[in-house]
C-alpha cells in the first residue's frame, strides 16, 4: 500500500462520518432515547394500504412513534388500513405514501372523500421524491375533489409555525444533497407543501418531496427529500395539527 493510499483512505473515512456536502453524519447514533413520562395525548394514525407500493419504508412510522414519545409527550397508535376502513371519528390523520404508479378504485376514491369531509385529514408525501406518485397523487386529488385544487400552503401557515401545543417552527428547512443537486432549492426555502382546505382547515396535505425516509433518521443517498430533523418536524406539526381540537 503506497503513502497516497494511506491519505485516501483517512480522507474517505472523514469524509463519510463528517457532515460534508449537506449530508448528515452518518455515524450518529438513530436510537431513540425513551420518554421520560406517559403520553398527554394519544393519536390514531392510519397509513393507507392500496395496490401498490404502499409500505416502502415499514420502519419509519415505528421510529417516529418513539420520537413522538420522547419528544412531544403524544402516543402514536398506527396501522394499516384500508379506504373502506376508514373512520374520522376515530382515526384523525391518514399517511399515503408510496412509490411508483397507482390508480385507487371508484369506491376507494368516494370514501377517501367521505373521510375528509368527515373531518379527518390526508396527509401524503412521494417515497424517495418518487415522481410517478406525485404525479398519480395529483390525479387522484382531482378526481376525489374536481371541485378543489391543490394550493400551496404559504409560509405563514399554522402548519410551519409551530403554534399549536408541542408544536415546533418548522424555520429553515434542510435537504437531502440529491433534493439539491435536483431541485437546487436554497437551505431557508419553506417546505413546497400543497393542501386542500375544507371549513378553514386543510384537509389534505401533500408533500412531493419525500418524508417518509427521513423519518428513519437515516441519510440515504439518491433520496430526493428532506433531511431528517425536517421530515421529523414536520410530521410532528402534521400530527398535531390533525390531532388537535376541530
Amino acid at each position: 500500500m503506497t503513502t497516497r493510499d494511506n491519505w485516501n483512505i483517512a480522507a474517505a473515512m472523514h469524509f463519510y462520518a463528517e457532515r460534508t456536502l449537506w449530508a448528515e453524519g452518518r455515524l450518529r447514533s438513530l436510537t431513540v432515547a425513551d420518554a421520560a413520562a406517559k403520553p398527554v395525548r394519544r393519536i390514531a394514525v392510519g397509513r393507507l394500504a392500496y395496490a401498490g407500493n404502499w409500505d416502502p419504508e415499514p420502519g419509519a412510522w415505528r421510529r417516529f412513534g418513539r420520537v413522538a414519545e420522547a419528544s412531544f409527550s403524544t402516543g402514536l397508535e398506527v396501522a394499516a388500513v384500508k379506504a373502506g376502513d376508514l373512520d374520522a371519528g376515530k382515526m384523525p390523520l391518514v399517511h399515503m405514501t408510496g412509490t411508483g404508479a397507482f390508480t385507487l378504485t371508484e369506491e376507494e376514491r368516494a370514501k377517501l372523500a367521505a373521510y375528509v369531509k368527515a373531518g379527518g385529514v390526508l396527509f401524503a408525501d412521494a417515497a424517495g421524491g418518487d415522481e410517478a406518485f406525485a404525479k398519480s397523487f395529483a390525479e387522484l386529488a382531482k378526481a376525489a375533489w374536481p371541485e378543489e385544487a391543490l394550493e400551496e400552503v404559504p409560509a405563514s401557515d399554522t402548519l410551519f409555525a409551530g403554534k399549536m401545543a408541542d408544536a415546533v417552527e418548522v424555520g429553515e428547512t434542510e435537504l437531502r444533497r440529491s433534493a439539491r443537486m435536483k431541485y437546487g432549492y436554497n437551505a431557508d426555502k419553506q417546505p413546497p407543501l400543497q393542501g386542500i382546505k375544507r371549513g378553514g382547515r386543510w384537509a389534505v396535505i401533500f408533500s412531493p418531496l419525500d418524508v417518509t425516509s427521513g423519518l428513519l433518521g437515516t441519510n440515504t443517498e439518491g433520496i430526493v427529500g428532506y433531511m431528517p430533523e425536517t421530515s421529523e418536524k414536520l410530521a410532528r406539526d402534521v400530527v398535531l395539527y390533525a390531532g388537535g381540537k376541530r
